[in-house]
């Protein structure tokens, strides 16, 4: 038992290292990385959303599993792996696909929308929700995936302001080597400097196709936080018992079932050594009056699917 609680222990704290966990008001002001920050298990993911129009997608194992085009099977975000609501379809290559591409491993990917095989859905849409009061840079490039003469138009958006506009295509001068950098869009790069956001503003990468049939298009996007505005608190706003991110999840509702990962046991155990503050009623899931590391690995094995009991004081 005492060495099952010190490998649990040293797994939060390789966490504090590999995952990243959403700035807030007051707190950490980092740099946000959609290919570091990729997630195979959550979405939206601390503050990334890959979705269709509005719509967060759901995951797949295997995109395309009897269709086919992997020698291996290709996990992501879909609505479907074979159906005809496929597209648009959002991965991080594992670098088994079988046809001719201009994307390597681990590059982030999506395959864009078109009627056919996205009925439906929306446009694909990579989206950055700020967790924070603040002045962010952008940057980042598109470029097409593969040249079999198909088109896709990108837009980065404000929420609903349109910060900068571009087009790629099939024969273009783009490429993986020389993307299309989003600061040499139509707005230029002051577009993407020095932007004012509020928490909850989202940042949002829109990929339109703009041929009759969708296509790959390689997407790279980085958030850098310049600065933070708001120092009224450091603590974060009240989520479920054992889910201190769940306000980060832009489609979540009070009331609604908690979704606890890896980034929520990292933020506990922030909390414990005292880097960010957090509302006991939130993280001290053992009812103990203190945010410890026990807290943090508690809210580990609930993640993982282990019997962990979560039993926060009453909230006042």
């Amino acid at each position: 038992m005492i060495e099952s609680c010190r490998r649990g222990l040293f797994v939060v704290a390789l966490l504090m290292s590999l995952l990243p966990v959403p700035a807030i008001a007051g707190g950490l002001c980092q740099s946000y990385d959609v290919q570091e920050d990729w997630s195979e298990t959550s979405n939206p993911n601390g503050p990334w959303s890959y979705r269709e129009g509005t719509n967060a997608l759901p995951h797949v194992e295997a995109w395309q599993r009897t269709i086919g085009g992997w020698s291996e099977f290709q996990p992501g975000w879909a609505e479907s792996e074979d159906s005809n609501n496929r597209l648009p379809f959002f991965f991080k290559s594992n670098g088994k696909a079988t046809f001719d591409r201009d994307f390597l491993k681990d590059d982030i990917v999506v395959h864009t929308w078109d009627g056919t095989n996205g009925q439906g859905n929306g446009h694909a849409e990579l989206v950055w929700t700020s967790p924070f009061d603040g002045v962010v840079t952008i940057s980042g490039a598109a470029w097409m995936g593969r040249d079999i003469g198909r088109s896709v138009n990108w837009q980065l958006l404000h929420d609903a302001t349109l910060l900068s506009q571009g087009a790629i295509a099939s024969g273009d001068i783009y490429s993986r080597g020389a993307p299309f950098s989003l600061e040499n869009g139509s707005g230029g790069a002051a577009a993407v400097q020095d932007i004012a956001v509020s928490t909850g503003d989202e940042i949002r990468l829109r990929l339109e196709t703009s041929s009759q049939a969708g296509d790959f298009v390689g997407i790279r996007m980085q958030v850098e936080c310049d600065s933070i505005t708001s120092t009224t608190t450091t603590t974060v706003p009240l989520g479920d018992c054992g889910d201190p991110l769940f306000v980060f999840r832009p489609d979540s509702d009070a009331g609604t079932a908690a979704a606890i990962n890896a980034s929520d046991a990292l933020y506990v155990l922030r909390t414990a050594v005292g880097t960010v503050e957090c509302e006991l009623c939130v993280c001290d899931v053992n009812d103990s009056g203190n945010v410890t590391a026990t807290d943090s690995l508690i809210v580990l094995r609930n993640a993982v699917g282990q019997s962990a009991d979560l039993d926060c004081p009453a909230c006042e």
